[in-house]
């Protein structure tokens, strides 16, 4: 209600509240009494408007500590994810590893079983049908060379003189064993040099060249061999040298027979075969005293013949499996026999080493 007021003798009229600036005030006081809830919610603005400002004021810094925080989780996922793709691969490696020498292990078993079961059929082969094509094709190839050589003689032991004239020499020693060289038994005779010219280049005593002697026919050839060997003792004093050593007269042999030979003399002083010889080129051996001369192409049937004394000799109470199929008795005999020899001679030696 308006009020009346005598100041200074004027009457005014006013109200209870005079301020005109407090009155939205007292407007807003009395309509909070009377909205509480619209008060509150012009509060809650008030508030988001107050933390929105806040929020925008510190918004920058948060943005790189989540970014931060974001990129860490990131790197450990992809670390993760990393390390289990690995494993998975070293796991699958060692698998397709394992499987791979698996398989191969399981290739080389089969190609071991075929080669096996390949040799076992293929040797009967070899052995029976291969090898004796290839002997015969082997001696009908070395045939021309060892015909070609059936009518020499080789003499070793003859020292080089240039002042000796080998016409001398081969006439010295046709006198010594007895040779009647007046029907010119010889077509020729040579030094065998290996070197290019025709003298050697070495001191004289350490040089003795073979000498060949070529004859017209094989019995002019037989006859003087049977008397070199009738006479033993034919030595360099016989043809003018001074000296004693021995004049050596064998066969002339092509490569293969000399091998052959050498090893038959050889199974001869092993007291393996009886003896050995040649004839007309070829290597002729006997295996017993008894037994039948046996003519050898081939330097397999010597080392068969090796190969049987010594299992004979290894195992002498086993000697019936070791000589089963073979078609000779008597040299199955002999063999025994000579095994036996053998085995007592070095029972000997080792006797008198002890002693």
């Amino acid at each position: 209600m308006p009020t009346k007021k005598v100041i200074n003798g004027t009457t005014e009229i006013t109200d209870k509240v005079t301020n005109s600036t407090n009155s939205p005030n007292s407007d807003t006081a009395s309509s909070k009494d009377k909205n509480p809830a619209s008060s509150r919610k012009e509060d809650k603005s008030k508030n988001a408007k107050t933390n929105g400002l806040t929020n925008s004021k510190s918004s920058p810094q948060a943005n790189n500590d989540n970014v931060i925080q974001f990129m860490k989780e990131l790197q450990e996922t992809i670390v993760q994810q990393a390390a289990s793709i690995n494993e998975k691969i070293d796991s699958k490696i060692n698998d397709l590893g394992t499987k791979i020498n698996e398989l191969s292990k399981s290739v080389d078993e089969r190609i071991e079983n075929i080669t096996s079961t390949i040799q076992v059929h293929i040797e009967p082969v070899v052995d029976t049908i291969v090898k004796p094509i290839t002997q015969a094709l082997e001696s009908r190839i070395e045939k021309p060379e060892r015909e070609a050589l059936i009518l020499n003689l080789v003499v070793t032991g003859i020292p080089w003189r240039e002042n000796k004239n080998i016409d001398e020499i081969v006439n010295a020693i046709c006198r010594s064993i007895g040779f009647n060289n007046n029907i010119n038994g010889f077509t020729g005779y040579y030094r065998i040099l290996k070197q290019k010219s025709s003298k050697p280049t070495k001191p004289n005593a350490l040089v003795m060249p073979p000498l060949d002697l070529k004859f017209w026919c094989h019995d002019l050839k037989h006859n003087f061999f049977m008397m070199y060997l009738q006479k033993k003792t034919l030595n360099l004093s016989h043809i003018g040298y001074g000296t004693a050593s021995r004049i050596y007269v064998n066969e002339m042999h092509t490569l293969v027979n000399k091998q052959i030979f050498l090893k038959a003399r050889q199974l001869q002083h092993q007291k393996i075969i009886f003896q050995s010889h040649t004839n007309r080129g070829l290597v002729v051996i006997k295996k017993s005293d008894k037994s039948k001369n046996e003519v050898i192409y081939n330097m397999d049937q010597l080392l068969h013949i090796e190969q049987l004394a010594l299992s004979v000799l290894l195992n002498p109470g086993n000697m019936a499996p070791t000589l089963v199929g073979m078609a000779d008795k008597q040299f199955q005999c002999d063999v025994a026999v000579e095994g036996c020899l053998i085995l007592n001679l070095l029972k000997c030696i080792n006797r008198h080493v002890k002693g």
